[in-house]
């Protein structure tokens, strides 16, 4: 079974991209958006206080999907805020690029149902 076969859970990559400043020297950014699969998989969750839930979570996307720090995710109605820099991961054996990793970290407050 390929690694690409486990990837298969929907996602929305949203790609932020700075425009530059507008004229008060505030950031001016744009979204575009991207569907592919994926597969997420909780690495740590916790507390913070009484009212907010944090979590980490792998994210495991296509190779050639670009991901960058300023960048989140959908999956299942849920955003997750792309932490640090994706790593594109390369297969020793073919010598080529595999998948892509990324740490991905949702915080939901008492506001929220559910969380």
């Amino acid at each position: 079974m390929l690694l690409t076969d486990l990837m298969n859970l929907p996602c929305l990559i949203v790609n932020r991209t700075s425009d530059g400043l507008d004229e008060f020297g505030n950031d001016v950014s744009s979204e575009a958006t991207v569907e592919t699969v994926c597969e997420l998989q909780q690495r740590q969750r916790g507390e913070d206080g009484e009212e907010l839930a944090t979590g980490s979570f792998l994210l495991v996307v296509p190779s050639g999907t670009v991901l960058g720090s300023a960048d989140s995710v959908v999956v299942e109605g849920v955003e997750y805020e792309v932490s640090g820099e994706p790593w594109i991961v390369r297969n020793p054996r073919t010598h080529l690029p595999s998948h892509v990793e990324a740490t991905v970290v949702r915080v939901a407050g008492a506001w929220e149902a559910g969380s």
